[in-house]
């Protein structure tokens, strides 16, 4: 979990499964251990605007940064839904942002081909392949 930064990053969290054999985490990174709640069910947690109030409220700020201590960390309130409900609002939540992620790059592509069709019809226009007033009617 985040431990410093800027304010909105406080607390943020993820599940780490070595996927790099020989790392380490900095300073500014807290291990955290779960045994009460999945770990995915944490960092799930951690990304909502109720943990967000909570790590903001909590914060020692500075100039453009802000921190959270490893206390504030372990008393953060977490609902304790049962392991099924755990698993099955994580699940709905991976498929929702897989879909979510779909249509943000069909958008994407889509914009880039308006962006090319754009271009193409000012250069037809400015060459005089087509008539502006073409355009207009």
């Amino acid at each position: 979990m985040n431990e410093g930064g800027d304010i909105d990053k406080l607390g943020r969290g993820c599940v780490w499964r070595e996927e790099i054999k020989s790392c380490l985490h900095q300073n500014h990174v807290f291990s955290v251990r779960p045994r009460l709640v999945e770990p995915e069910w944490l960092a799930l947690w951690t990304s909502t605007l109720e943990a967000k109030r909570y790590f903001e409220q909590r914060a020692k700020r500075s100039t453009n940064l802000a921190s959270i201590s490893g206390t504030n960390i372990k008393e953060l309130p977490v609902p304790m839904p049962s392991m099924d409900e755990q698993l099955s609002i994580k699940t709905h939540i991976e498929i929702s942002t897989k879909k979510i992620l779909a249509i943000q790059l069909e958008m994407q592509q889509s914009i880039e081909r308006l962006k090319e069709r754009r271009a193409a019809l000012i250069t037809a226009a400015v060459t005089g392949q087509i008539s502006v007033e073409e355009m207009q009617t």
